[in-house]
């Protein structure tokens, strides 16, 4: 490995820019400058460095789908202007990761600066790297002083309250006094193996939730209730209303807080006899999913800033949007009265019809809706599909009655559309990665899949389930108080 030297012209501040020289195989010597962390986006290439302290590493992780397999590495990188995740894959992690050691500080460059995916981190920060075996990382000189003047840790926390109000699936920080500790539990997965589980719970002054355990943290788990705990990286899970956290690979308890000034809470529990008598949202269905708690409604900006979608499994969203444009073309098809697929007209758009599905044959073909919609909400517009059942309750009409009118009156369809044009509404979406017939290429696709209802009653539609600007309005400041907490 080359040697390296760096020199900074302030120790007063390791993250503003300065000059460093480093010397190559060759002999010769290249200077450039480090620059901080939060200077960081998408647009100013691979040609930057910065230096930072290493937390949080990760073990190495294998991963495999349909375009491949390979290794990956994440870790935490601080300097004085804030955090930032890293991951590293492929030939990065043999060529780094003995070298990497947390609590140390490095330089690093030549990684790829993208929007973070938050359904995997909660770091706060709107970017993250992408590193590989051609990425550069070295670490700092020994006489260095200005490493000591790097931040050590980096949290958001969040209070533990607004859990309710933040998407499943996504990755937190929260602190807390540890208020229970179960027993280690042996369960046998699906796939056949053994693993440990322990829940614990911890409280803050707003509510107390339930973390899950695994593995040689809940075999190892030694600390007593009463102490202040931390968890970086949880992972939010709900079921049935209630909500919980999990650790996985990615995750710590952290106990050295002392940057967080957990005095407020010491002081808390003290004062309240030493009991949590705080709202359980573990229990009792206190979760989104339930009729007692403030519903949380996803944005559309979410599913790219979250990465929804591009699981194994689709993911389920609701959102609160406004129809912006009903495609009019091809808003129903004849549909096989047995499957409800698409059936094939024998006669010039007229009976009998062909099911290549059920290989029969019918005299009528039913008509069911295949309708397509741009939805807007404030932060972005997209298109999503509507089948039968939930286009029945966007546009008020059964297929078949539509299919009737549009025969009788040409402007029928036209004046529905027009009907339904920015009318605001809350909707289940099913989110998820699927590849295209026509090109072959990954698309991401979103389809109504229930919940449809009006906020306000749509014209022409009084029988309309509502859900009032008085209930939106509620929810809508719940949304703001946890967005600044």
């Amino acid at each position: 490995m080359p040697a390296e030297e760096a020199a900074a012209s302030s120790t007063s501040n390791p993250s503003k820019k300065f000059a460093y020289s480093k010397t190559g195989k060759d002999g010769t010597s290249t200077a450039t400058q480090v620059q901080p962390i939060e200077s960081l986006s998408p647009y100013i290439g691979s040609r930057w460095v910065i230096k930072a302290r290493v937390t949080d590493k990760s073990a190495v992780r294998t991963w495999s789908n349909a375009r491949g397999q390979g290794r990956l590495m994440s870790m935490t990188l601080i300097d004085e202007s804030g955090p930032i995740r890293c991951t590293i894959f492929q030939e990065g992690v043999d060529k780094y990761n003995e070298m990497l050691v947390d609590g140390k500080v490095f330089f690093f460059s030549k990684g790829q600066i993208k929007n973070a995916n938050k359904k995997f981190s909660s770091v706060n920060c709107e970017y993250e790297i992408s590193m590989d075996g051609e990425s550069e990382i070295w670490q700092v000189h020994s006489n260095d002083q200005s490493e000591s003047l790097l931040p050590e840790k980096a949290f958001n926390f969040i209070p533990i309250e607004s859990l309710r109000v933040k998407p499943k699936g996504s990755t937190v920080d929260v602190i807390g006094i540890l208020a229970s500790v179960g027993q280690p539990q042996a369960i046998t997965t699906k796939a056949g193996n053994s693993i440990t589980k322990r829940s614990v719970a911890i409280a803050d002054q707003t509510a107390l939730v339930e973390v899950t355990l695994w593995d040689a943290a809940a075999e190892n788990w030694e600390h007593p209730v009463g102490m202040v705990i931390g968890f970086k990286a949880a992972r939010i899970a709900e079921f049935n209303g209630d909500i919980s956290l999990s650790l996985n690979m990615g995750s710590a308890v952290e106990t050295d807080l002392s940057s967080a000034k957990p005095e407020g809470l010491l002081s808390w529990y003290r004062e309240s006899g030493e009991k949590v008598n705080v709202p359980n949202i573990s229990k009792g269905g206190n979760g989104p999913s339930s009729k007692a708690a403030v519903l949380y409604r996803n944005t559309l900006e979410e599913i790219q800033r979250l990465g929804l979608g591009k699981g194994e499994k689709a993911d389920y969203i609701t959102v609160r949007a406004t129809i912006t444009h009903i495609k009019q073309e091809n808003m129903f098809y004849d549909a096989c009265p047995t499957c409800h697929r698409k059936v094939i007209s024998q006669n010039l758009n007229s009976g009998p019809y062909r099911c290549e599905r059920c290989d029969q044959t019918h005299e009528v073909a039913d008509a069911r809706f295949l309708l397509s919609l741009m939805i807007s909400d404030g932060t972005s517009q997209m298109w999503v599909t509507g089948f039968d059942d939930v286009a029945t309750k966007v546009l008020g009409v059964s297929a078949e009655e539509f299919r009737k009118q549009s025969m009788e009156d040409a402007q029928y369809a036209t004046s529905l559309r027009q009907r339904r044009m920015y009318a605001q509404f809350l909707a289940k979406l099913r989110v998820k990665e699927e590849q295209s017939g026509e090109s072959g290429e990954d698309r991401l696709r979103l389809m109504l899949v229930d919940q449809v209802r009006w906020i306000g009653i749509p014209h022409g539609s009084p029988d309309a389930p509502v859900s009032t600007f008085t209930t939106e309005s509620g929810i809508m400041m719940k949304e703001i108080d946890a967005h600044f907490t």
